[in-house]
């Protein structure tokens, strides 16, 4: 058989297993061995909790032939495949990768059938939240009416961004996180198991860094264990497998803060720095022991909540008496800043160090420089300061009057006007005015403007639309198309001019399509072949009929006594 890795290889297969979820695990044994079991439930949780642990445990309890006492038995053939993951009635789905409406609607296309084997088709849908809204909608039918064979495990390490719909067919339980004193119980039980030795501060340690995460504390025990195999761990070996510091470097550091020793106190940063640790775990870190150092003076009884090793908490209660807590929360709360500021920042150390002179610092943020002449300028200030100048005594200003202004209109007299501006004045008088244009009218007339003015380009677009008609034609269509021209659009006529009969007899029975090639801006519009001479005779007619109406009116003026010079 392969490598397992440890959480996968010690993974819980009975409820009882289950590390510190006792008021999960109570209630659904008791569901089991009721035969009450809902067709819908939700486990929330941090990571490595045992949420997907707990659905598999579920799937094979109900399937289970000889449950014992609400856990399955391990023995009969439903449990060993679950535990293969090869039976067809158990499946876990991955809503990060499948997402989509599609994979839901699969999934309840799937649960009309009954299972093959086995009482109940269980669905376990990890990290539920990271479905898709459309791909909720599609599953909130089924969850609200399933069948009786189906059961449906949500798990999550985010409720609250699941609808509300979702979560009130469900029945909710929240996984909390796991003691660290049980983690490292369990620890223990799995390294005397794997045949190494780890020392209990070391334990301690990884358990303290996994945050209530099983999972996690069993991965850096793995880690720690394929550094020294046969040999005793130390937590020396822990601190520079991750990359941490010891409790004693954080100790020193804040002895030089109390202290204001800068020197010191940026050689440990340099040390830090040197030795290729990461300066912003580091101050994560510092900001732990810094919250253990503030609750050491509040923790008269109950030390076990200081989350560091025992041999280490005395020093820590000593420290705690030389300093007031104000001072500390200070400091909790410079380097909190400075942790999420260092986020952004390109040399993190040159940020640390900039805090630590601040906080090394009389005057906070500002170190005075003394110049060299500070004597001389001390008996000047001196001299000023025994012998003030008297300042000259400032008289209140009198208050401005206030001064008013008064316009007075000034009517020049009238003169008598003189006959001959009577006379302009009355010829001013009678000249007619042009009406003037109302806003109405000036947007009308932008209107025809700007419609004439579209037509005229819309029909010029159209009719070189009739030279990409001649050139996509080919054969005998387009030799008798290059005897034509587009003429004019007028009334819905699409007029094209024609050289003889034939060619307009042959282009009118295939005027469907052209019609078809032809884009024309309305299906009425029709296509008319015109030929060419037919043409010239109707405009010879006009002019003829024009020159005709000239010719009348210069007969009629002659015989009237007038003589007319015309001129080409």
């Amino acid at each position: 058989m392969s490598y397992l890795a440890m959480y996968r290889k010690y993974r819980s297969k009975t409820f009882d297993e289950i590390l510190g979820q006792d008021h999960v695990v109570t209630t659904l044994k008791n569901q089991i061995m009721g035969n009450k079991i809902a067709h819908a439930y939700l486990f929330c949780g941090i990571r490595g909790t045992g949420k997907t642990s707990l659905a598999k445990i579920f799937a094979k309890t109900v399937n289970c032939e000889n449950p014992v006492n609400g856990n399955p038995c391990l023995e009969c053939e439903m449990c060993l495949n679950i535990e293969k993951n090869t039976n067809l009635n158990v499946f876990e789905i991955d809503a990060a990768s499948n997402n989509g409406v599609e994979h839901i609607r699969e999934l309840r296309n799937d649960t009309k059938y009954l299972p093959n084997v086995g009482k109940y088709k269980v669905y376990i849908i990890d990290e539920v939240h990271m479905l898709s809204a459309s791909a909720f909608n599609a599953l909130l039918k089924v969850l609200e009416e399933p069948p009786a064979h189906v059961i449906f495990i949500l798990a999550t390490t985010e409720a609250h961004k699941i609808p509300a719909t979702i979560l009130s067919r469900c029945q909710r339980y929240d996984l909390k996180r796991i003691a660290k004193k049980e983690i490292a119980e369990r620890m223990k039980a799995y390294i005397q198991e794997e045949g190494q030795r780890v020392e209990d501060a070391a334990v301690n340690y990884i358990a303290s860094l996994s945050e209530g995460s099983m999972r996690d504390a069993l991965s850096v025990l793995e880690q720690v264990l394929s550094m020294k195999p046969g040999e005793e761990v130390k937590l020396d070996d822990i601190l520079s497998t991750l990359g941490n510091v010891d409790y004693s470097t954080y100790y020193e550091l804040t002895q030089r803060l109390v202290s204001k020793d800068l020197n010191e106190a940026i050689g440990i940063v340099n040390k830090i720095y040197n030795a290729g640790k990461d300066i912003k775990n580091f101050i994560n870190q510092y900001i732990a022991y810094l919250r253990n150092l503030l609750l050491a003076s509040y923790l008269t009884q109950n030390k076990a909540e200081l989350d560091m090793p025992l041999e280490r908490m005395q020093e820590l209660v000593q420290l705690s008496k030389k300093l007031e807590n104000a001072r500390v929360i200070d400091w909790i709360e410079k380097f909190a800043k400075l942790e999420q500021d260092i986020k952004y920042a390109s040399t993190p150390k040159l940020a640390l160090e900039i805090l630590l002179i601040k906080l090394c610092s009389i005057n906070v943020g500002y170190i005075p420089v003394v110049p060299e002449n500070a004597e001389i300028e001390t008996e000047v200030l001196e001299e000023e300061i025994e012998e003030p100048e008297q300042e000259e005594e400032i008289k209140p200003k009198e208050p401005e009057k206030e001064v008013t202004l008064i316009f007075e209109k000034v009517i020049e007299p009238k003169m008598e006007q003189t006959t001959e501006e009577k006379e302009v004045e009355l010829i001013t008088d009678e000249k007619i005015k042009e009406p003037d244009l109302v806003l109405e009218d000036i947007k009308e007339i932008t209107r025809d403007i700007r419609d004439i003015k579209e037509k005229n380009e819309l029909e010029e677009m159209l009719l070189k639309k009739w030279d990409d008609v001649i050139e996509n034609a080919d054969g005998p269509l387009k030799a008798m198309l290059l005897r034509t021209k587009a003429f004019k659009i007028e009334a819905d006529h699409y007029f094209v001019l024609v050289d003889d009969a034939f060619t307009k007899g042959y282009l009118e029975r295939a005027i469907d399509l052209l019609k078809v090639q032809l884009p024309l801006q309305d299906e009425d519009m029709s296509l008319v072949f015109i030929l060419k001479t037919d043409l010239v005779t109707s405009e010879n007619k006009k002019i003829e009929k024009v020159e005709n109406n000239i010719n009348h009116i210069i007969n009629s003026l002659e015989e009237k006594g007038v003589s007319l010079e015309l001129y080409e």
